[in-house]
């Protein structure tokens, strides 16, 4: 029997045409993966934010924090030159019974305000040289003008510009997606599929080659490959946690969305409320350095 090569090549192709047909399913796994980055950039920008935010409340407090102790130093020095003063005049009786007791209990009151606002000056001002990764035995010199400039007038912001909602709206999108992607993955699949193939036979191993790649006698098929389980509670579990994600994030896209209303107008009045008692304690603090 003589001996003869055989060589065989085959080109096959393959169409989904209902469980992810065209892409469909993958596109949407494609992006719900791009909502994960879009939502870590938010996250990242919030974070940064509040960063920032904080350092600026830990600059002010530690600022408030040295002027509240300056004026209680300044009261406890006033107190103690009342105090020995009314201690001269009654030595020779010209104070009020209980002028004396009640002075000393007051300067003890001073002397307690003036601990407390010490205490409260250091363990400010070490959380801000914390942050600002500073030596804690460095000095601060606050940057303050004395006048309170007013409110700024900002443009009113939509609640889709703001981030709380841009997270929360991409999250509700995601949920969405992923239910559809799931849904069309419990589809029957059906494909279409096909193939050329092509043979050489030969003695000689180059002719062999030769035939086959001439493609002299092609065998061509075209068909429809359908598969589908009967019965998967895989598949049911699948779809049941896509539909209650996301009926969660829509519960949950709509408590942010009330939230977010309260809160914008909480800060407004917060804002308002603090510049208000802001003048009034400059105010107060001019009428006490009179006395």
């Amino acid at each position: 029997i003589p001996q003869a090569y055989n060589n065989h090549l085959t080109l096959s192709f393959s169409q989904s045409l209902v469980r992810n047909a065209f892409g469909y399913a993958t596109r949407l796994n494609n992006e719900i993966q791009k909502s994960f980055v879009e939502n870590a950039k938010i996250a990242r920008d919030e974070n940064l934010e509040a960063v920032l935010l904080n350092s600026m409340s830990l600059y002010w407090n530690a600022f408030a924090a040295q002027e509240t102790l300056r004026y209680a130093l300044q009261a406890r020095e006033k107190y103690q030159n009342l105090v020995k003063s009314t201690r001269s005049k009654q030595r020779y009786n010209l104070n009020d019974p209980g002028q004396l007791p009640r002075l000393e209990a007051e300067l003890e009151q001073a002397d307690q305000a003036v601990k407390t606002a010490s205490y409260k000056y250091l363990t400010s001002t070490e959380s801000l040289l914390i942050i600002l990764k500073y030596d804690s035995k460095d000095e601060i010199n606050f940057v303050i003008e004395d006048k309170i400039p007013p409110l700024p007038k900002l443009d009113a912001k939509t609640l889709e510009s703001l981030r709380t909602m841009r997270f929360s709206k991409t999250r509700l999108e995601r949920a969405r997606q992923d239910q559809s992607r799931v849904r069309n993955l419990n589809l029957p699949e059906l494909n279409l599929v096909g193939a050329v193939h092509s043979v050489g036979i030969d003695e000689k191993r180059s002719d062999s080659f030769s035939e086959m790649t001439a493609g002299t006698r092609p065998i061509y098929y075209v068909g429809l490959e359908f598969n589908y389980a009967l019965d998967s509670e895989l598949r049911r579990g699948n779809l049941a946690i896509a539909n209650v994600n996301r009926e969660l994030a829509e519960a949950q896209f709509e408590q942010d969305t009330e939230k977010t209303q309260i809160a914008l107008s909480a800060y407004e009045k917060n804002a308002t409320l603090g510049y208000q008692i802001a003048k009034s304690s400059v105010a107060l603090v001019e009428h006490r350095s009179r006395v």
